[in-house]
């Protein structure tokens, strides 16, 4: 009795494992490095496919690499994720695509098998506001202790696939953030700074060389403005 009492434990660690091996394990405090190492992906060349075939009938393939990445502009793509709050206490993380520009982009929790859309480009708000308060796609992830989440990820690009999937700490986000203000507007600085430089000579001489090199850094700004999300917020 005490031999089967052993070997049921046994099986049943066994399977709580391996279970956990494609699950990314949470600590509140500390950010997770392998989140899309950790994810499957599935590859819909239709692009019909539903959360409820994802959840259900897919047959997810595992990725291998610290970044979803399926080359260049492809099939619609479907990522899943599991996550589990190791910890003790109560975490705040916030979950990141780390991408923009994206053509179709949709993004499900599911808790406790019910599904939750809290991002989706066919409600143009909820892709504002994320923006506006992430600097990019990514959403708020609260979990108790031991819970455990699925998060799927449908989204077509419009040139290459890559996903650098990322899950932070709130405190770590928010100075990741910062961080990444300061580059966007010192190098928003420069280039308006060489568009001057080149506008001011043109006024004076009219010389169309310095036109197009006005041009050009303008055409600059828009472009690294709108990859970082600034004009899907305030236009």
């Amino acid at each position: 009795m005490i031999r089967l009492c052993l070997l049921a434990g046994i099986l049943l660690t066994g399977i709580c494992s391996a279970n956990d091996d494609r699950t990314v394990l949470l600590h509140p405090g500390l950010d997770s490095g392998q989140v899309a190492f950790l994810s499957d992906y599935y590859m819909d060349p239709t692009g019909t496919k539903s959360l409820e075939f994802a959840m259900t009938e897919a047959e997810f393939t595992q990725n291998d690499r610290d970044i979803i990445n399926l080359g260049l502009r492809g099939p619609h793509i479907w990522v899943r994720t599991r996550i589990r709050n190791a910890g003790d206490i109560e975490g705040a993380w916030v979950y990141s695509l780390n991408r923009a520009l994206l053509e179709v982009v949709e993004i499900y929790l599911i808790r406790d098998g019910s599904p939750e859309m809290v991002l989706s480009s066919n409600k143009p708000e909820s892709i504002r506001h994320s923006y506006k308060k992430y600097g990019t796609l990514a959403f708020p992830l609260k979990l108790a202790p031991g819970e455990r989440v699925e998060i799927f990820v449908h989204y077509l690009p419009p040139n290459w696939s890559g996903l650098p999937l990322d899950i932070r700490d709130v405190e770590s986000f928010e100075n990741q953030q910062t961080r990444d203000l300061i580059i966007y507007f010192a190098i928003m600085i420069g280039v308006m700074t060489l568009i001057c430089y080149n506008t001011v000579p043109f006024v004076f001489t009219a010389r169309r060389t310095f036109f197009l090199y006005a041009g050009a850094q303008a055409a600059l700004f828009i472009f690294y403005s709108h990859l970082e999300g600034m004009t899907t917020v305030y236009l």
